[in-house]
């Protein structure tokens, strides 16, 4: 699935993708600019709004947590 697809998915289906893994590309701030970022996660959470959209996808990569902002996330290919 590609990040378009995943984002046009309702809720109960989005919620099936916690816990498999994605190589995932999201826009990052260092040092004050911002750069596309590619890694290879698991989708451990989501964050959703009061209007049950959502906010932030919660990747781990087995050492860290990842907090990404829906506005943020470039790709997301699930592996």
């Amino acid at each position: 699935m590609t990040s378009n697809e995943i984002f046009e998915l309702d809720t109960t289906s989005i919620c099936e993708l916690v816990g498999k893994r994605f190589m995932v590309s999201y826009k990052e701030e260092r040092n004050g600019k911002v750069e596309s970022v590619s890694r290879d996660k698991k989708l451990i959470a989501l964050d959703y709004t009061d209007k049950q959209q959502v906010n932030h996808y919660i990747f781990s990569d087995g050492m860290q947590h990842f907090k990404v902002p829906h506005t943020q996330l470039v790709t997301m290919t699930q592996l």
